[in-house]
């Protein structure tokens, strides 16, 4: 019979050792790029309905960046975020990527809350961004880039080439997406915000 820990996270064994050190600078600069710098440059440039898009989905950038482990097979992204990881620093990096996605999502809520002294009108985003974050989640982006990489080193007869070709692929599939979700917040919101109003009059009322 298997016992309840060997289906946890905690029993998961890799072969070989995880290179810490390295494990650790990957993630590093990750998170000072696309955690910091860039929401910061968005937010200064006065742009914070492009961060509607694009926060919520910093796991699918860390998944993208983590294709066969990061550029020139250095490995320094190879446990950054896997949708199925096979050992517990991958668990608990993946763990941590999906509470800044959500974390993201919440500063975009908490904005317009504020910037238009309306509950409703901020929570109505959230119904649009959740909704699309696990639309597309990480396995079906990991599969995809899987599944071009396997064509590109056919075509090309080397992968050499591979990681460039399809993490810049991925990062225009990424940005249609970032695109996609910030017109359908901005479409869809007046429509949930009425809703929610008339929700909101219609419980008071009882």
């Amino acid at each position: 019979m298997v016992s309840e820990r060997n289906r946890s996270v905690f029993e998961q064994r890799i072969a070989g050792n995880i290179d810490y050190a390295k494990q650790l600078f990957g993630m590093t600069f990750y998170l000072l790029c696309f955690g910091i710098v860039i929401p910061y440059t968005v937010i200064k440039s006065g742009k914070v309905e492009w961060l509607e898009g694009y926060l919520p989905n910093l796991d699918l950038i860390a998944s993208i960046l983590g294709f066969r482990g990061g550029p020139f097979d250095s490995n320094i992204f190879k446990y950054l975020y896997n949708p199925t990881t096979d050992s517990t620093y991958g668990y608990y990096s993946q763990m941590l990527f999906n509470y800044i996605a959500l974390l993201g999502l919440t500063y975009i809520v908490a904005y317009y809350t504020f910037k238009t002294k309306s509950i409703n009108n901020g929570w109505s985003r959230a119904f649009v961004m959740l909704w699309l974050t696990y639309l597309l989640p990480s396995n079906i982006m990991a599969l995809w880039a899987d599944k071009l990489g396997k064509h590109v080193d056919s075509a090309l007869g080397t992968s050499k080439y591979t990681y460039m070709i399809v993490t810049s692929a991925a990062a225009f599939l990424l940005f249609l997406l970032v695109m996609l979700e910030k017109n359908l917040v901005q479409g869809l919101t007046p429509f949930i915000v009425t809703f929610l109003n008339k929700a909101t009059s219609y419980l008071k009322a009882l």
